[in-house]
């Protein structure tokens, strides 16, 4: 699937979002809403093995927050068993007055206490100190551009800010403020408005981007299922982390079955309770609803090949990079082509085997010195017992008769050919008789020798079998 929310994929050491930084351009100025994140909190973690002590916990690669350019990133902590138990948001503090690493970690704050005993549970030796940051507050800022792009919020004569970064995760979610909990963003931020946090929530819902436990169940949400892929919260060039080997290996087999989708209702309807079944037309369930605030746009985590998945990736602009169908495509060919390397693998075992044969026929071309050459490599001596040696010694002396002819023999019978000239034509044919009688010997001889071999073919393909 193509990048879920902002319409391209980054790949490159780590996933992430390379507009999350703080931009130094000025332009004329843009409309702004700021919305009070009051769902969610923060958390510092200062001291010097701060990105190593990070580095083993997230999903994400916090040598990224190292780069010029870079202050922000979208992460998961995972439980051991891979599912997702806290979505945050790492804000790089570089200019901490003592010099050491500092950063802020946004989570949601109804797990506050929660995610801080987790990362005080790991910290075991590490000079690190976490504590929460009640003094701060977060703020989502969105511009009017619906693509995300365009320039930085302006800061006025005077404001300050703890940080300002472009969301990590797509530009589709315009910018993290913090600020100290005295500073109002309207008063800070050129042409900023204050806005609902209801209407966050629903521009969040509209381009798929979940947040905070209702949207992820701690325990319960897979990360890959919850598009973090796409959404630039995963690296997988980074080394071990918690969670990270069923996380990997989902990632490398290619098999995610379930995503989490934005679903718009065509009606508003009543009670309608998270977890409730989603049914396709013919009836079939294809998923279940994860939440809904009061809207007709909520998140539901449906299964791939039982939703109108192009109706959707219509809807959030994706189109133009790549189908569903196509991914799918591209999976079944890289399943045919996986057969197709067994098979070939199987044929070139069928060859092996066909070279073997080959060598095993060139048997039935050497004498029989040279079967017993190959059948004492063959270890064959070891396996017939003293009978059976006597047996091919009997064979090898009939053999060595055919080689006791020779030429002399031959013009011997040639003189018994010449008394054809003085013997009349009745002898002659006596003498022909003889000679075909004879030729009948030999030719009976010959098939014995050739059933000797047959029998010494089989006791060496024995023998190869042992």
């Amino acid at each position: 699937m193509a990048t879920l929310l902002c319409g391209a994929l980054r790949v490159s050491r780590c996933a992430r979002a390379p507009r999350g930084v703080v931009r130094g351009f000025r332009t004329r100025e843009t409309a702004w809403t700021c919305h009070t994140l009051t769902h969610r909190a923060l958390v510092q973690i200062h001291g010097q093995d701060t990105h190593s002590y990070l580095q083993g916990l997230i999903t994400n690669d916090m040598r990224a927050l190292e780069e010029d350019g870079h202050t922000a990133l979208y992460s998961h902590l995972l439980s051991v068993q891979g599912r997702t138990l806290y979505d945050v948001i790492i804000y790089s503090l570089k200019d901490s007055s003592d010099g050491l690493s500092s950063v802020l970690l946004e989570c949601d704050s109804s797990v506050l206490n929660s995610i801080t005993r987790h990362l005080k549970m790991y910290k075991i030796r590490r000079k690190v100190l976490v504590e929460a940051c009640p003094d701060l507050s977060l703020w989502a800022l969105l511009g009017l551009n619906a693509e995300g792009h365009g320039p930085e919020p302006e800061l006025r004569k005077g404001g300050e800010v703890v940080a300002m970064v472009q969301d990590p995760r797509t530009p589709l979610m315009g910018w993290r403020l913090i600020t100290r909990n005295q500073e109002k963003p309207p008063e800070i931020i050129t042409a900023c408005n204050h806005g609902n946090t209801d209407e966050y929530h629903r521009h969040r819902y509209k381009i798929g981007v979940p947040e905070g436990v209702q949207d992820l169940p701690p325990g319960e949400a897979l990360p890959l299922e919850s598009n973090l892929v796409f959404l630039n919260g995963i690296s997988f060039s980074k080394g071990c982390y918690i969670g990270q080997e069923l996380t990997a290996r989902t990632h490398h087999t290619g098999v995610v079955r379930k995503r989490l989708m934005p679903l718009t209702l065509s009606v508003p309807v009543e009670n309608l309770l998270v977890g409730s079944a989603i049914e396709s037309a013919q009836g079939k369930a294809v998923g279940k609803l994860r939440c809904e605030n009061g809207s007709p746009l909520a998140l539901s985590n449906l299964q791939h090949e039982d939703v109108q998945v192009l109706k959707m990736m219509k809807v959030m602009k994706m189109m133009d990079l790549l189908k569903v169908m196509e991914v799918t495509e591209v999976l079944k060919i890289m399943k045919v082509m996986k057969m197709e390397v067994l098979k070939v693998m199987k044929a070139m075992e069928v060859l092996k085997v066909m070279e073997v044969l080959k060598v095993l026929k060139v048997m039935e071309v050497l004498n029989v010195m040279e079967v017993l050459k190959v059948m004492e490599v063959l270890n064959v001596m070891e396996v017939l017992n003293v009978m059976e040696v006597l047996k091919v010694m009997e064979v090898l002396k009939v053999l060595k008769v055919m080689e006791v002819l020779k030429v002399m023999e031959v013009l011997k019978v040639m003189e018994v050919l010449n008394v054809m000239e003085v013997l009349n034509v009745m002898e002659v044919l006596k003498v022909m008789e003889v000679l075909k009688v004879l030729v009948m010997k030999v030719l009976e001889v010959m098939e014995v020798l050739v059933m000797m071999l047959k029998v010494l073919k089989v006791f060496s393909m024995q023998c190869c079998v042992c």
